[in-house]
């Protein structure tokens, strides 16, 4: 079956949901995206080894849920085995998303008709509630309540927590970079669409987000590492090595200068700077390490990227 629009039906979706010991955040999930009111739609979880019986709570109360569950926690990047299964059903869409949402029933059809009116439109965010400061859910209902009509914008960034993307993206830049964990893979992934020449753009329906309230934020000091060491590798694999050295004297001037200047509200700037700079220290010293360590493969996954940038430029630019 074909995952375009036939006479049959609208192009068919696949929802893939990560998932790692976030039972409570699938509880409220998982309805709002039954309720989706779109017809084409597949619903998958990915599990990254969850202990916390999430998996066994999704097959017993959500059957028509698919479960992949995976033998280790590969961060966001596990996502790409959803792809994969998007590939399998010959889904032309996939909307990936983490687990601790809580969706607006419009927000697959939303997304696929801004997909439709535009086939260089290749990522799709949401007006995400709680994106950066948390916000009560009820603020959910009250946006979907306001609603007045669908808009797209055009943004250099989406939310990677609700992320809406054609699956050709995929097909002619690869997969999510599994080198990152956790931070910036979506940032890697929407630079390089766009240097392909798709669009990345927002539509206005609503989608709450349990922002800095999930797994990571138990543990600040691997959180703050994981940030510092993946900014420093996304600018560098992306922008150069130059840039990578400019980005890695930031962090350690931000973590460690004698100034806080972070607004501890918004989970990002918190990350830099977790603690006092004492504290820090040693966190700047092991995302420097890790990064000069690592450059050779970053400078070889930078060669990689930039040739099926090319390669995508040059699809898309042929007649169709």
């Amino acid at each position: 079956m074909s995952g375009a629009a036939t006479a049959a039906g609208p192009p068919r979706v696949l929802a893939a949901v990560l998932n790692f010991n976030g039972k409570p955040h699938l509880q409220a999930l998982l309805p709002t995206l039954a309720a989706q009111d779109y017809p084409r739609l597949s619903l998958l979880v990915v599990d990254n080894a969850s202990t916390d019986g999430s998996l066994a709570w999704v097959r017993a109360a959500h059957p028509e849920v698919a479960v992949l569950p995976r033998a280790r926690n590969d961060g966001y990047a596990a996502l790409n085995d959803a792809i994969d299964e998007a590939r399998r059903q010959d889904a032309e869409f996939v909307f990936l998303m983490t687990n601790d949402l809580r969706l607006d029933p419009r927000c697959v059809s939303h997304a696929v008709r801004a997909m439709r009116d535009d086939a260089r439109l290749g990522i799709v965010g949401f007006h995400m509630l709680g994106a950066v400061r948390w916000v009560d859910p009820a603020a959910l209902d009250e946006a979907s309540a306001r609603w007045d009509g669908l808009r797209v914008e055009d943004r250099g960034w989406v939310e990677g927590a609700a992320m809406f993307c054609r699956r050709r993206v995929f097909d002619v830049l690869g997969g999510i970079d599994p080198v990152y964990f956790v931070y910036a893979e979506e940032d890697d992934l929407q630079y390089r669409a766009r240097a392909a020449g798709f669009r990345v753009a927002g539509v206005n329906t609503p989608v709450w987000h349990n922002a800095g309230r999930n797994v990571l934020a138990e543990t600040p000091a691997r959180s703050a590492y994981l940030q510092m060491r993946n900014l420093i590798r996304y600018r560098a694999k992306n922008h150069g090595m130059w840039m990578g050295l400019k980005t890695a004297a930031r962090v350690a001037v931000n973590a460690c200068g004698p100034r806080d200047t972070a607004d501890r509200t918004v989970p990002f700037e918190a990350r830099l700077r977790p603690f006092g700079p004492a504290r820090n220290a040693p966190l700047v010293a092991r995302a420097i390490g890790w990064n000069l360590l690592h450059l050779p493969q970053t400078l070889a996954a930078r060669g990689r990227d930039l040739s099926r940038v090319r390669q995508a430029r040059r699809q898309l630019a042929a007649p169709r």
